[in-house]
């Protein structure tokens, strides 16, 4: 698990977890201003439960244990290039602070319950849509 942040500024600039110093809160979405970043799914990205997971698992309900004990769990609903194999990253959001609260995990056990698609009803219910 990593505990990543990136996304889209205001105005359309890209900012990763030290750059968005600007940050207003807001991200361009199709000329439509919105609060967070959209995962692969089109759902809105919640801090501290969408992650980001190898298009084998995508999507997926997913449950991090670190020492032995829950840690986090969210949904599996968002990709990238770099996550691949056994990589997952977690979603925390954008602001320089989102992360005062997370770990810095390496390694970690993932439990990976595999959903039927970005249509699933467990997805539908649970998360939000711009």
């Amino acid at each position: 698990v990593k505990v990543e942040g990136s996304g889209k500024c205001e105005g359309g600039r890209s900012c990763g977890c030290n750059v968005c110093l600007n940050y207003n809160g807001y991200i361009n979405y199709e000329h439509k201003r919105i609060s967070a970043p959209l995962d692969a799914c089109g759902f809105i990205a919640v801090p501290g439960r969408t992650f980001a997971v190898p298009p084998e698992w995508h999507p997926a309900l997913i449950e991090v244990y670190y020492g032995g004990k829950l840690y986090a769990s969210g949904y599996g609903t968002d990709r990238g290039s770099a996550i691949n194999g056994l990589h997952i990253d977690h979603y925390v959001g954008e602001r320089l602070d989102s992360f005062k609260n997370y770990a810095a995990i390496n390694y970690a056990t993932v439990k990976v319950q595999k959903l039927s698609g970005c249509r699933d009803k467990i997805l539908e219910n649970a998360l939000p849509r711009p």
